[in-house]
């Protein structure tokens, strides 16, 4: 009886739609004892309400880093405690226990582990089912996925100083804060991020973007290489620095750097590597050769020898010597004795000695004496000594002829005649850098250049000497100069004529590349620039090694219609053209094109015909990209040629006096040149 009470229990449970808690099993029908059938409806199934799937969000694959937050942040951080990884809370700000978590995914799956969260990291983590959990975690079941966040598109520029793009990305941003990381594996080999590496976007709940467009700022990047030049016992013949892009390169070596006549001995060709830093590898590079013999030069060169004075000197002294002077001493002296008198002078001298060297010679000679005197150098040492001599010999006897023959005891020093002053140039190219003079005298010179005279930033290429012939000067004497890479900073500030600052930037400027001009896409649509441009930054200044600060000031153009129309060629059109706040005219160059149907429209921006010449102007969201004039770029601000506003393009009467027209009265009439 029991057992039938429970069994009706059981089916009035079922009949009236009773759910059985989670973890309460019913007895089994086929446990119980047969009871007496009992008729009883089988109730409907109700049906279960299948849950409405939201898909989930396609993140987007930006560069995430310590200190990076908003939407793509908190799904990052969602999706590596979905997979393990990360414990805790979704905060949507990348801090250490993010990074530790991206850490330890890159190390499971076999990815380059620096707790970046790139986009082989992140495409791995969102897109390849193969990507594995943290080690001993269970996949928990599916939760119900999130709604899709708002989000907005923006797109990045990674441009140079000059505006020349180097390449161009596209990111998605989420409703909130978002921090945007430039990616450098975007950027060609030898460039890198020069200023702010990152920039914060905002999206508001409609989806709108703080900027729909940013700009990093990049420079090349180059490494100092040391040549030297040397011979294979090591002696430096040339050195000098070059400086290369960061990649691979070759150097060939230069003949012309050492002396003529040198020949390589080592390698020719030498291939070497910059990296993204600028350190090169190797960073000398060395190239030997074998120079040539010096020849034998004689240090004393007789330029006069007297033809009637013996060169050759007796080596050997007279055994005998006389002890008695002779009585009669021969008051005129031969013309050819030698005029280089011994220094040492005898003790005990005739008593009568001439005081002047007689032109006449004597007509007694002694018979000692040779009667006829050489004419030309003798070759042997004459047999006959005289026998009457002084009683003290010099022992001293000169070795070397005087090459030129004093008629005085000579000074200390030599004087060297001046015929004239001789322009020194040091150049860069044609550009002159340094200009000064040398002093020529009559003889031939060599001319080396003076290091003390280049300014900072400034180098020689050659070190080697020119030799001047004193019968063909030239005009000028040139040394070629090369400038040295000197590196230095700048904070760039980009501000309106009340201090208002629009944009900032940090630049690196080099003595390679020392105009700085400024980076019109970093400052909102309809703002001009007033000051003037490129700033010159001196060698000095960037030798200098001080940050710098420039300003470039801009003011915002507001545009109003006026009561007047415009006349193009005598064909008056029903449009007006605008006047800024200072009264100067601007036309709208689509209504202008529409009303002389010149105009064609293209995805990403405007272009026409005016007088014969094709204008393409490119913009995109109220901001100019580029202007082309006949396939030609040109400046966009200068002259407040144009300005772009919303959906129009306002141009002055100055950008269609490019266009070969000219204004004629108030009433702003165009008519073609």
């Amino acid at each position: 009886m029991d057992l039938l009470k429970v069994l009706l229990a059981y089916m009035m449970m079922t009949t009236a739609g009773v759910t059985l808690e989670s973890g309460a099993t019913p007895i089994p029908y086929d446990q119980l004892h047969t009871p007496t059938p009992v008729v009883t409806m089988t109730p409907s199934p109700t049906p279960s309400s299948t849950p409405t799937v939201t898909p989930t969000p396609n993140p987007a694959l930006t560069v995430l880093n310590v200190g990076s937050r908003g939407t793509n942040v908190r799904i990052l951080q969602q999706k590596l405690i979905d997979m393990g990884y990360l414990k805790g809370e979704v905060d949507g700000i990348y801090g250490n226990q993010t990074k530790e978590a991206v850490l330890a995914f890159q190390k499971r799956n076999n990815l380059e582990a620096d707790g970046v969260a790139g986009r082989m990291t992140l495409d791995k983590l969102y897109n390849d089912p193969s990507a594995l959990p943290a080690a001993g975690f269970t996949t928990p079941a599916p939760v119900t996925p999130t709604p899709v966040p708002v989000s907005a598109q923006v797109t990045v520029h990674y441009q140079l100083s000059d505006g020349q793009t180097l390449a161009v990305d596209t990111m998605l941003c989420y409703e909130g804060d978002t921090l945007l990381i430039a990616d450098e594996s975007v950027l060609p080999e030898g460039y890198r991020i020069a200023g702010d590496d990152m920039h914060i976007v905002s999206v508001s709940a409609n989806g709108t973007a703080s900027a729909t467009s940013i700009c990093f700022v990049c420079e090349p990047v180059y490494g100092d290489v040391t040549v030297v030049y040397q011979t294979a016992d090591g002696d430096v013949l040339y050195t000098g620095t070059q400086s290369f892009l960061a990649g691979t390169h070759t150097i060939s070596a230069d003949d012309t750097l050492v002396p003529a006549g040198s020949a390589l001995i080592s390698q020719r060709l030498v291939a070497f590597a910059v990296n993204t830093s600028g350190v090169p590898s190797p960073a000398t590079i060395v190239f030997t050769y074998r120079t040539p013999a010096p020849t034998a030069v004689p240090t004393a060169v007789p330029t006069a020898v007297p033809t009637a004075v013996p060169t050759a000197v007796p080596t050997a002294e007279p055994t005998a010597v006389p002890t008695a002077v002779p009585t009669a001493v021969p008051t005129a002296l031969p013309t050819a004795v030698p005029t280089a008198v011994p220094t040492a002078v005898p003790t005990a001298l005739p008593t009568a000695v001439p005081t002047a060297e007689p032109t006449a010679v004597p007509t007694a000679v002694p018979t000692a004496v040779p009667t006829a005197v050489p004419t030309a150098e003798p070759t042997a040492v004459p047999t006959a000594v005289p026998t009457a001599l002084p009683t003290a010999v010099p022992t001293a006897v000169p070795t070397a002829v005087p090459t030129a023959v004093p008629t005085a005891t000579p000074t200390v020093g030599v004087t060297i005649e001046i015929t004239s002053e001789l322009p020194v140039h040091y150049c860069v190219g044609d550009e002159i850098i340094v200009e000064t003079v040398i002093p020529m005298p009559r003889e031939n010179t060599l001319v080396y250049p003076d290091p003390s005279l280049l300014p900072a930033g400034y180098e020689f290429i050659s070190m080697n000497a020119q030799a001047l012939d004193a019968d063909n000067l030239p005009n000028i004497v040139i040394f070629e100069l090369q400038e040295v890479y000197i590196l230095s900073s700048a904070n760039i500030l980009y501000e309106t004529t009340d201090g208002q600052l629009l944009a900032s930037e940090h630049r690196q400027i080099s003595t390679l590349d020392h105009d700085v001009s400024p980076n019109h896409a970093l400052v909102p649509a309809q703002y001009t620039l007033l000051s003037a441009a490129p700033v010159h930054v001196s060698i000095d200044e960037i030798a200098a090694q001080i940050p710098l600060e420039i300003v470039f000031r801009y003011e915002k153009l507001t545009l109003s219609p006026s009561e007047h129309l415009v006349s193009v060629d005598d064909k008056q059109l029903n449009v007006p053209f605008y006047l800024d706040q200072y009264n100067r005219p601007y036309l709208p160059v689509k209504a202008l094109s529409s009303a002389l149907l010149l105009s064609s429209s293209t995805e990403n921006g405007f272009t026409c015909l005016w007088n014969g010449h094709e204008v393409n102007i490119q913009c995109e969201n109220g901001y100019l990209l580029q202007v082309q004039l006949d396939n030609q770029p040109i400046a966009m601000r200068d002259e407040l040629l144009l300005v772009c506003a919303e959906d129009e393009i306002y141009a002055s009467t100055a950008f269609f006096a490019l266009l070969g027209y000219e204004r004629h009265d108030t009433v702003l009439t165009l008519s073609a040149r």
